[in-house]
């Protein structure tokens, strides 16, 4: 009897639980594209969407590469799947379009994760180690602070830079 009991509580927890832990995110629909800044997880304030807003449009005009920045919320993406989630967000939203020429940055302030999405086309000018140095230098030192604003700020300006 003890065995049929501590079974069927066995089984409960895994019935409750699930038998990953893990959301499926995969199959869920991605939020609409607002513009170049898609704040849903609210880090930004509306004349900080502008300033990124406008910079991200000069920088269109200057490199032809098209940037986007989405932010999110935990309720979008948890911590194991927030960098496939970015790469199938910046695919939906086409970022860069049929020339690939396009950059996705991803931020969850509640999952403190940051991702950087580089299209093909962007070619060696922005390297997987220049990306790297990118974030650790001028984001991750901003984003401990808390400053989302300036750290990306910086991130564009420096992408901006080397793609000029």
């Amino acid at each position: 009897m003890k065995l049929f009991f501590s079974l069927l509580f066995y089984s409960c927890i895994v019935l409750a639980c699930g038998s990953s832990g893990e959301r499926d995110t995969g199959s869920a629909p991605f939020p609409k594209r607002v513009g170049s800044v898609n704040d849903y997880g609210d880090i930004f304030t509306a004349g900080e969407e502008q300033v990124l807003d406008s910079l991200i449009k000069d920088a269109r005009a200057g490199t032809s590469v098209e940037i986007a920045v989405v932010t999110l919320d935990s309720s979008m993406a948890g911590l194991d799947e927030f960098n496939s989630y970015t790469l199938r967000l910046n695919n939906e939203w086409e970022i860069g379009g049929t020339e690939r020429k396009g950059i996705l940055i991803g931020i969850s302030a509640p999952l403190q994760r940051v991702r950087i999405n580089r299209g093909l086309g962007i070619g060696k000018n922005l390297s997987d180690t220049h990306t790297k140095n990118i974030m650790d230098t001028f984001m991750f030192p901003e984003l401990r602070k808390g400053n989302y604003f300036e750290g990306t700020k910086l991130a564009i300006t420096e992408m901006v830079g080397l793609l000029q």
